[in-house]
């Protein structure tokens, strides 16, 4: 007969697994592209900052819209200055920037926040995997010496040094141990299940299995 780890062969989780393998966690990701949604509209609010004019009129020299920038009030890239809340909006632009800066903190702080989530759920699952590995091997030593008291206590029983019911007892301890090493497999299993989810994937690492 077959053993568990003949039947229920478990990979080994590979030592060095880099915490880039956490970046293809679909929450991590999804935060990420949050992130980067929320800094494209700081620099979509930031550019309207920028009036959209003609540099160049007729022959290639500046504009009458340039000149006449120039000579609006000093202020004019002050916040203060009447000419930019003018050409801005009333400070239209102003509020959207500061809105664009508002959005894009939060969307920092949840990212921070999967990202912390990610690294327990790696610890999490790491540990869980080990504790599930040590209590199969327990197990596994467990049924081994019984295997071995039960076909001695087999031997006994034959020779009619010791009753049926000494070896049915025996068995029965047996038989406990055995199912009780199949939980403890399926532990395992489910371990290395959630490790894999929690890495995003299991741990394949391009180029370096």
């Amino acid at each position: 007969n077959k053993s568990l780890e003949e039947i229920f062969i478990l990979p080994n989780v590979p030592d060095y697994l880099p915490s880039s393998l956490l970046t293809r966690r679909p929450d991590i990701y999804a935060a990420e592209q949050n992130l980067i949604s929320a800094n494209a509209q700081i620099s979509a609010a930031r550019a309207e900052y920028l009036p959209d004019i003609s540099l160049t009129g007729s022959g290639g020299f500046a504009s009458t819209p340039l000149n006449t920038l120039f000579r609006l009030a000093s202020s004019f890239w002050e916040v203060s200055g009447n000419a930019i809340m003018t050409i801005f909006g009333g400070g239209k632009i102003i509020a959207k920037n500061k809105q664009a800066n508002a959005y894009y903190e939060e969307m920092l702080q949840t990212y921070k926040g999967v990202v912390q989530s990610a690294f327990k759920d790696a610890i999490d699952s790491l540990n869980a995997n080990k504790s599930a590995r040590k209590v199969y091997s327990s197990y596994n030593k467990q049924t081994e010496a019984l295997k071995i008291t039960y076909d001695l206590t087999q031997k006994q029983q034959s020779a009619g040094l010791i009753d049926t019911t000494a070896l049915i007892l025996v068995e029965q301890n047996l038989l406990s141990a055995e199912l009780a090493l199949v939980k403890a497999r399926q532990q395992e299993l489910n371990a290395l299940v959630s490790l894999a989810v929690a890495l995003g994937g299991g741990w394949h690492i391009e180029n370096n299995e």
